[in-house]
């Protein structure tokens, strides 16, 4: 479902297991069309209607990173519009054999990963890695490649230049129903890792930000917002015993998670795991990286 746009940009409300306003893409129309970051398997039909609305083919699927609730259509897509897929170099191979990606999804997700679907193998042909700073024209405009590791080591943002658009993935968070939450970092990185590239998006200085979880926002005092929100969360983190300690504490002293946990913990049968569960693996890695060694 188209939900809003932005200049050339699209931003597509996915409605994964039926919820609004939880997970997007984004179309950038231009002579050359870009999807960013598709979504997992179970939503590729949602998601190819979506973009036949605005556009008659996609010529580049740009990935933020591959994570299965991000990347997991790219297969379906990419064979359906003929498309290239752009990805950092590092997760290149686990687009063409994703067996990995799958038990590694398995693990962090349990029954959420079943939800979201298995990818299946990328022809070799169709992948090209992008490195930090280089940019792809697309005719009026072009994107621009901006390594931004802390939620995954192989993280892409894409900085729409024209439109001065910073298409974050998860390297900021999740800005839900109005409230942001840190997704990073999950180790090996480190909150040094994090921080640098807050840096780094604060020099680009874009007038908006695109939000896989979820859609547009302003910058304004965005990022003052979350590198407060990873500081206190890692003082907390440290005066945790456990994983069910650190859930409590936040639920307890952080007002937008207390928000967002209670909210989705009232959604029924598929809906209602779509946060819960696979959050944890967030709070996890910031709890070990609070402990330390």
């Amino acid at each position: 479902m188209i939900h809003d746009s932005f200049g050339r940009v699209y931003c597509i409300d996915t409605l994964l297991a039926g919820i609004r306003e939880f997970l997007s893409c984004f179309l950038i129309v231009d002579e050359k069309v870009v999807l960013s970051d598709p979504g997992p398997p179970c939503i590729a039909e949602e998601v190819l209607n979506s973009v036949k609305e605005i556009a008659d083919n996609v010529d580049f699927i740009a990935l933020s990173h591959i994570h299965v609730d991000h990347a997991g259509a790219s297969y379906i897509l990419a064979e359906e519009f003929d498309a290239r897929i752009l990805v950092h170099p590092k997760a290149a191979k686990h687009l063409i054999n994703p067996e990995k990606l799958w038990k590694s999804s398995l693990q962090a997700l349990g029954d959420v990963a079943d939800i979201y679907g298995k990818p299946e193998p990328v022809d070799k042909e169709r992948v090209i890695p992008i490195e930090d700073g280089q940019t792809i024209e697309l005719g009026e405009d072009r994107i621009k490649a901006v390594y931004t590791p802390g939620h995954a080591v192989h993280h892409i943002s894409y900085f729409v230049e024209g439109d001065s658009l910073l298409l974050s993935g998860e390297s900021i968070g999740m800005l839900l129903k109005g409230k942001i939450i840190p997704t990073s970092p999950i180790p090996p990185l480190t909150i040094d890792d994090v921080f640098n590239t807050f840096k780094k998006i604060e020099r680009l200085s874009p007038k908006k930000i695109g939000f896989c979880h979820f859609g547009f926002s302003e910058l304004d005092d965005l990022m003052e917002k979350v590198k407060e929100k990873t500081k206190n969360w890692f003082e907390i983190a440290r005066e945790a015993g456990n994983i069910d300690e650190f859930n409590e504490k936040l639920l307890q002293e952080d007002e937008d998670y207390r928000y967002l946990t209670e909210y989705y913990s009232r959604l029924k049968d598929q809906a209602g795991l779509i946060f819960s569960y696979p959050y944890r693996t967030v709070l996890e890695g910031i709890l070990s990286l609070a402990k330390g060694p």
